[in-house]
């Protein structure tokens, strides 16, 4: 498992556990899937093609960044949101089918998901 609160780092390879980041900056390239992700401050990067996987998290002032490729990439369970300062960036539709769920006062203006988008609606889970 890897936890970043503070600085900046690059990791160039998959996560097999999971990324805690509580701060600070992450930028993650290559082809390497990630296990987990909780966010809970500062940005990540996402520039692998690698699948992000588990119950992902973004919350407090994190910002989950997908806008820095251009290359397709997965996520294989809901992004949840919590709160009113997280924030999900995916301009180039790289997650191409997603599920976010908003929670604790989260709401779309958190959202850059690209434009002509189908929004479905639910009940998070």
């Amino acid at each position: 498992a890897l936890t970043q609160s503070a600085g900046s780092w690059s990791i160039n390879s998959a996560i097999a556990t999971s990324l805690t980041q509580t701060g600070g900056g992450t930028v993650i390239n290559g082809t390497g899937a990630v296990a987990l992700l909780v966010l809970r401050g500062g940005t990540v990067v996402y520039n692998t093609t690698g699948t992000l996987g588990g119950a992902s998290i973004i919350s407090g002032n994190g910002v989950l960044d997908f806008g820095g490729n251009a290359v397709a990439t997965a996520c294989t369970n809901p992004l949840d949101i919590y709160g009113q300062a997280a924030f999900l960036n995916d301009p180039n539709k790289r997650l191409g089918a997603i599920v976010v769920d908003l929670n604790e006062g989260a709401s779309l203006a958190q959202l850059n998901l690209g434009v002509q988008i189908r929004l479905t609606r639910g009940t998070p889970a």
